[in-house]
């Protein structure tokens, strides 16, 4: 079982951002940050891989972030995210999506497609990195459920929250052969929280009318 923890501790104050964006980008994939407005930045995460999860906790001080075709192009794979926000505000952009998340919501978003993130005060959030094969199992078109949020105060919602804070605490400990048996539930789990909170928009279809046409005299038809 291995946990890797990085601090913003072990850094000096001046150096710290850069050493967050780093960090950030080993454990989140690819992003370009902005620099913050004080140099004393802190940050601390704690990740691991967990049948072929990776979960990530973070705690931050506020910043932004984005995501396009270049960092994209350097990430190792192709992810959906679960990110839960244990404490503070986001605001996060997919799409033509914006989502403000607060305590015990959590959106599911696309790492193949561009993103911005904003963190308005100090957070405290849990991230899932789950291979886009194995939440297409689970959501079929799971894409279409990108930039979707699960509010914590809703019945699947909250069911969720709990299973995720839980998470959050216990992760580090669960032993990889109990792995398989709790991820595939948890994921189960927000997959149908999403499905039941938010259904995603119809796929257009084009259908062939079934209006019968006027003959060049004006007269309708008949059957044959």
């Amino acid at each position: 079982m291995t946990v890797e923890v990085w601090t913003t501790v072990a850094h000096r104050a001046p150096a710290r951002f850069d050493a967050w964006r780093d960090a950030l980008n080993r454990s989140h994939l690819d992003w370009t940050l902005a620099a913050p407005a004080e140099p004393a930045f802190q940050a601390r995460t704690r990740q691991r891989r967990l049948d072929g999860v990776r979960i990530v906790e973070c705690r931050c001080d506020p910043c932004t972030g984005r995501r396009g075709p270049s960092e994209i192009a350097r990430s190792d794979g192709a992810y959906f995210g679960i990110l839960f926000e244990l404490r503070g505000h986001e605001v996060i952009r997919q799409d033509d999506r914006e989502a403000a998340l607060a305590p015990g919501d959590f959106v599911m978003w696309d790492s193949e497609r561009a993103m911005e993130f904003r963190v308005m005060a100090p957070l405290h959030k849990l991230t899932l990195l789950i291979p886009k094969p194995r939440m297409q199992v689970l959501l079929g078109d799971a894409q279409r459920y990108a930039g979707a949020v699960v509010h914590g105060n809703g019945q699947a919602g909250g069911m969720a929250a709990a299973v995720l804070r839980r998470l959050a605490r216990d992760f580090t400990t669960i032993g990889e052969g109990e792995a398989g048996a709790l991820i595939d539930p948890v994921l189960s789990l927000l997959s149908a929280a999403l499905t039941m909170s938010r259904q995603p928009p119809p796929r257009a279809t084009t259908r062939a009318s079934t209006m019968p046409v006027a003959t060049s005299n004006g007269t309708l038809p008949t059957a044959p």
